[in-house]
């Protein structure tokens, strides 16, 4: 992993690309990359992705990955996105009912 300030940057300028963080106690214990991209099936509505999450392998991890995909369905229905694709091993649809 090769991370770059000027980077991230330019992620937190960028009204289509989201890095969310979780800190527990002043240490970020989770993180999670949710873009939201151009959809041509549904007008001018965009689908949104989540990718490269990673967890403490603490005891709370289960309980900061929830509260990260929470945050990134917000996302995906501030946005009016048609879905929330998780991009792991396999392609996933997280929701695909964001109303």
């Amino acid at each position: 992993m090769h991370v770059i300030a000027s980077r991230i940057e330019e992620i937190l300028e960028s009204p289509h690309h989201f890095l969310l963080l979780h800190e527990t106690e002043g240490r970020v214990d989770g993180t999670l990359f949710v873009t939201l991209c151009l959809d041509p099936m549904f007008g001018t509505l965009p689908f949104a992705v989540a990718e490269n999450v990673a967890l403490d392998a603490g005891e709370s991890g289960e309980e900061v990955r929830l509260k990260l995909f929470a945050e990134a369905e917000n996302i995906a229905r501030e946005h009016r996105s048609t879905k929330l694709m998780l991009f792991a091993k396999e392609v996933k649809v997280l929701r695909n009912d964001l109303s």
